[in-house]
């Protein structure tokens, strides 16, 4: 199954450092794929070939083309890694608003 990042239809981006020679925009296109049955959410932000890897905890690792720039994230057992990602966003919130003092 293959997402757009941005939404099903969307996808381009039009942004300050997409512009060539400062008259017309070079499109960006950024899109997810996930592999239910192993798992994995792969994110691409360019059809670059991979020329190398740098794992960045044991789930995540970070593709990379000949010039060292990022290229994409594969994520190995995606589901648990966003559930607990969104609970720990979620426990910090909760945790900075339950801190803060009550003034009356």
């Amino acid at each position: 199954m293959q997402f757009n990042l941005w939404g099903l239809n969307a996808g381009r981006y039009y942004g300050p450092d997409a512009m060539d020679e400062g008259t017309r925009c070079v499109p960006y296109m950024a899109w997810m794929v996930y592999f239910e049955k192993n798992d994995i959410l792969h994110l691409s932000i360019s059809d670059e070939p991979e020329a190398g890897s740098v794992e960045l905890n044991p789930n995540v690792t970070a593709e990379l083309n000949k010039q060292g720039d990022l290229i994409g994230i594969e994520i190995i057992n995606a589901s648990a890694f966003i559930r607990d990602s969104i609970l720990e966003s979620v426990q910090a919130k909760l945790l900075n608003l339950v801190e803060k003092p009550i003034t009356v």
